[in-house]
């Protein structure tokens, strides 16, 4: 038996403490109990001081050895802080994994990304504190070094609340005596806030598509409501909750498309109750004391995907108005696509450009719905063009943005009897329709157009002048970013003149003067203004020639043809922005609705395929969309 071929071993122990002992094995022959082998294994057990090994035979001896223990070293415990509620409590820098080591690097390069910011580059933590505070405050004492490689020490404080967009307000305090103080968006791997049900939700605006199409819709209905011109600045924030339906507060602001400096900032609420038949959604906008409207729900000019029929309880006809409507915009987009050459470089870009082309769908709709003349407006190569992309094809300055321009003398304006029409172009005094591409240089072409009709009308002979001369050499103005035609006439005259087009091609870029002041064939001195009285407009140009202008171009985009006459709050005469050149004037009859149209011949520079082959006729008497506002032209030398 297993008795008799082995004896077992035992081990006693008296346990105190975890350590590591050692544990006998042996094993006895049947008939001699002195030959024995043992094998030994470390354990990680309660550990003791001393352990007893009983040993057990076939000769029923019982033998016991004491065994000394191997004590392990006791790990210490770190020791916590017991800190008050809400106290400050120092922080362990050494302790890498803390969110202080991150916090303070992020703080630093938004400090670099503010307008006013100084660039500094990280050295050390000197120490650190935190605190419950309505959120959480982290004071740190920082070695930092700045664009001189000079070591400054900063006072840093970051007062973190999630909830809140920006998340983090942040002060620096710095030995070289800078101060800065700015707001900073919630991290990457910050935690959102529970946030209690039925209470406000924060939105991230820059990817919720429902709150950028909320604010377009009251943006339209803000407009129209008190004659605004105002386009979208950016959304600051917006949360929403649910109150007998959705409420979203939005905070935006908006920037007047005439004057980039005026900023409104405004409050919107939009309280959606869809279940509701008439009046599902209520818009309330505050900008100020000022500016309070509430705006009952109204069909989007803005595609939404979301948008219901007259019929809300017919899902199926809702669903099927809805597929329509997205297969008709895909149509048009891809007609669109085949007729201008647009081929986008991912499906990302194409989707983007299809949205932007949704809107201008609506932009265009609107326009044709509030048209007071003949024009019709539709799918024009810049249909798939934000607002911003579209104005580099314009490119005209604004006179009172300059606080030392200084006027032109007036125009000496002949009393004579005025034709029922007129048009330069019947007099070989008007070029063809050139295109000013991608570049701003609108108020070099309208400058050109202007001198090559008053000295096609003094010399006999047409000839056309380089618009590149300008935007190279003129150093008043802009290049492609912008010019004045005041400060073109003024830069004619001191370069010495123009050189013809064929000597120094149009190449839509500005880069160095390559001028040839042996060159020039027509010299300017001076220029003058004319008033802005559009029958005084008619007469100087039946008796001297084509007319430099400004004019607000929102209807240009889309035109297609007609008399354009927009309605007036979508073409504010205070929003110049296009230098174009009128060429003659007419009037459209409509005998049998009793009904004259009189307008302006106006020639652009997008080329012939725009428009009526590149020129744009425009309702003439009450100053349609600034007409009168600039009205200028050369003086020939």
């Amino acid at each position: 038996s297993a008795l008799k071929m082995f004896c077992s071993v035992r081990k006693v122990f008296f346990l105190i403490f975890f350590t590591s002992v050692t544990i006998s094995f042996v094993l006895c022959s049947e008939n001699d109990d002195v030959n024995v082998k043992t094998e030994n294994q470390n354990l990680d057990v309660p550990s003791a001081e001393v352990a007893e090994e009983a040993t057990l035979c076939n000769d029923k001896s019982l033998k016991l050895k004491k065994t000394q223990c191997k004590p392990i070293p006791e790990k210490k415990s770190r020791e916590k802080r017991a800190g008050l509620p809400g106290g400050i409590s120092e922080i362990d820098l050494k302790d890498e994994s803390h969110s202080i080591h991150a916090l303070v690097k992020e703080s630093l390069v938004s400090l670099g990304n503010t307008d006013n910011g100084d660039v500094y580059s990280f050295v050390r933590i000197n120490s650190a504190t935190q605190q419950m505070v309505a959120g959480k405050k982290y004071i740190a004492n920082l070695s930092v070094k700045d664009s001189n490689a000079k070591e400054v020490k900063c006072d840093l404080e970051i007062w973190e609340r999630l909830w809140m967009n920006p998340s983090k307000e942040i002060k620096f305090d710095c030995d070289n005596a800078k101060n800065y103080k700015f707001r900073s968006r919630r991290s990457i791997g910050d935690v959102r806030p529970q946030v209690l049900v039925g209470g406000p939700t924060p939105i991230d605006v820059e990817n919720d598509d429902k709150v950028k199409d909320l604010v377009k819709n009251s943006l339209v209905s803000f407009n129209e409501k008190d004659g605004n011109s105002f386009e979208l600045h950016r959304i600051v924030s917006a949360t929403k909750k649910i109150v007998s339906g959705v409420m979203y507060d939005i905070k935006v602001e908006f920037r007047n498309s005439g004057d980039h400096k005026e900023i409104l900032t405004c409050d919107l609420s939009v309280w959606e109750r869809p279940w509701r038949k008439q009046d599902n959604s209520q818009t309330d906008v505050s900008c100020g004391e000022e500016k309070k409207y509430t705006f009952r729900a109204k069909r989007s000019l803005i595609y939404d995907h979301r948008a219901r029929t007259d019929n809300n309880d017919d899902e199926e006809q809702r669903l099927m108005h809805q597929r329509d409507t997205l297969a008709k915009h895909e149509a048009l987009f891809h007609k669109f696509q085949l007729k201008f050459g647009r081929a986008y470089h991912s499906s990302m870009e194409k989707s983007l450009r299809f949205r932007i082309f949704q809107n201008n769908l609506a932009k265009i709709q609107q326009l044709n719905e509030r048209e007071q003349g003949t024009a019709k407006y539709g799918v024009t190569q810049f249909a798939d063009m934000t607002p911003s992309e579209y104005r580099m094809r314009t490119g005209l300055w604004r006179r009172d943005a300059d606080e030392n321009h200084i006027s032109n003398p007036l125009a000496d304006v002949p009393n004579i009897k005025l034709p029922k029409s007129f048009d330069w172009r019947d007099k070989n005094a008007v070029s063809e329709v050139k295109n000013q591409g991608s570049c701003g240089s609108c108020w070099a072409f309208s400058v050109t157009g202007n001198i090559e009709g008053l000295y096609a009308i003094k010399n006999g002979n047409l000839q056309e002048f380089s618009e590149q001369e300008l935007v190279d050499c003129d150093a008043i103005d802009g290049g492609c970013a912008g010019g004045l035609p005041d400060n073109a006439y003024k830069a004619i005259e001191e370069l010495g003149g123009l050189e013809y087009e064929s000597e120094y091609p149009y190449r839509a870029r500005k880069g160095e003067c390559v001028m040839n002041k042996t060159m020039t064939h027509v010299k300017v001195k001076g220029a003058v203004d004319l008033p802005k009285n559009e029958t005084a407009m008619q007469q100087w140009l039946v008796a001297n020639g084509p007319i430099s202008i400004g004019i607000n171009a929102n209807a240009m985009q889309f035109y297609r043809g007609g008399v354009s006459h927009p309605w007036h709050p979508l073409c504010r005469k205070g929003s110049i922005d296009h230098g174009v050149l009128i060429v003659g004037y007419g009037v459209s009859e409509y005998p049998l609705f009793n009904k004259t149209l009189p307008y302006w011949i106006v020639k652009n520079s997008w080329g012939p395929k725009w428009g009526e082959q590149g020129y744009y006729r425009v309702f003439r008497g009450d100053n349609t969309c600034g007409i009168s506002e600039m009205a200028s032209s050369a003086v020939l030398a």
